[in-house]
């Protein structure tokens, strides 16, 4: 499973991984609904990345998307958290200060 989010205003989706019957991905797509189109959002140079994950959550505040946990390609739970700046679709780490999350995968957030 995918996770996507929808900007405060409607006008467009971002989804970020999800796997198929043989992938797992760590790909973002944009897409605007005013224009119906896909636009794929690349890893720019060797700027940080979350790994290929599905089964994880996204949540959007303001400008900033965060990805929670999830399984990567070969089921290993995941218990980290990302940060997708939406201004200039770069990513950061959230490093915690205390114990972690527990690894997990197909949860909710709100």
């Amino acid at each position: 499973a995918h996770a996507a989010v929808a900007d405060k205003t409607g006008s467009w989706m971002l989804v970020f991984g999800g796997r198929n019957t043989s992938n797992t991905f760590g790909d973002l797509w944009q897409f605007q609904l005013a224009s119906n189109t896909w636009t794929e959002k690349p890893r720019v140079g060797n700027q940080p990345w979350p790994i290929p994950r599905s089964g994880h959550t996204a949540q959007r505040n303001g400008d900033l998307v965060y990805v929670c946990a999830g399984a990567d390609p070969t089921n290993v739970l995941l218990n980290d958290v990302w940060i997708l700046e939406t201004q200039n679709f770069t990513w950061s780490a959230v490093l915690p200060q205390s114990n972690p999350l527990p690894a997990r995968v197909y949860h909710s957030a709100v």
